[in-house]
């Protein structure tokens, strides 16, 4: 995690400081103590937006297990979910380049490959690989402090909470039989929906490009919950018996970078 961050405030420095040559209009001026003199054009702009974005979303680490009520749970090695391009959209209000600011957003993070090997297990001797795909749908409420304008830039850090709703494939699995080597039959886990609580930490920094457009580039730790597959038989009865295996993930989380306008109201 630590790497993410400091990759994420690495490039929050190199957008700020290869903006700050650049002039921009009032918009973001109105609470700023180091203001540069520039005429502001504050008040025939509300402070109410709408704003969209798009971006990358970098999975973290996360666990996965296979358990049945039957034998001992098999952890899941090697266990990783893909990075996914990420959409959002939403409408918020602030104060100004100095305050508080909070809006409203949906986002849509694109189909993600899920993928581990299943260990072995004692009484059920097929360990082999997984694969799935997951989708993420979220609804978050955010609340943001603006800085204060710095050269043209407003630096900003926020919190957000919400729901994150997930949509898993069916688990498919490549059993071996440790016996003789060779592949055993195997069945799918049907997949599953869930909805979780979700909540994330962000940071970032704004640019007026116009009289009415903001552009937003930030950084976000995000907390998407848990997911987890509807129970059924991995092996084929030709190869055991039926376990009632369910596939689950614990606390899905990423790190994501995002680039968007917001764009303001006529006053």
């Amino acid at each position: 995690m630590r790497y993410f961050v400091k990759s994420g405030l690495a490039v929050a420095a190199v957008c700020l400081w290869s903006m700050s040559t650049a002039s921009a209009g009032g918009l973001l001026e109105r609470g700023s103590s180091m203001k540069d003199a520039m005429p502001s054009h504050y008040g025939s702009v509300s402070r109410c937006y709408v704003r969209g974005d798009v971006g990358y979303s970098v999975a973290g680490d996360v666990d996965m297990e296979v358990s049945s009520p039957l034998y001992t749970q098999s952890s899941v090695t090697d266990s990783d979910i893909d990075g996914a391009w990420l959409g959002e959209i939403g409408a918020g209000c602030g104060s100004g380049s100095r305050g508080f600011r909070a809006d409203f957003t949906l986002g849509y993070r694109g189909e993600q490959d899920v993928s581990g090997y299943k260990t072995d297990r004692p009484g059920f001797h097929f360990p082999g690989d997984l694969s799935s795909k997951v989708s993420t749908l979220t609804a978050m409420a955010n609340v943001y402090y603006d800085f204060g304008l710095f050269r043209n830039i407003v630096p900003y850090v926020g919190v957000g909470i919400g729901v994150a709703h997930h949509d898993l494939s069916d688990i498919s699995f490549s059993l071996v039989n440790t016996g003789t080597g060779a592949p055993a039959p195997s069945n799918n886990l049907s997949g599953s929906k869930a909805t979780n609580f979700a909540w994330s930490l962000m940071a970032g920094a704004a640019y007026q490009i116009s009289e009415r457009a903001v552009l937003d580039v930030g950084y976000r730790y995000i907390n998407l919950g848990d997911v987890s597959s509807q129970r059924g038989h991995i092996c084929s009865t030709s190869c055991g018996t039926g376990s009632n295996d369910q596939f689950s993930t614990d606390d899905i989380t990423a790190h994501e970078f995002k680039v968007g306008l917001r764009f303001h109201f006529g006053g």
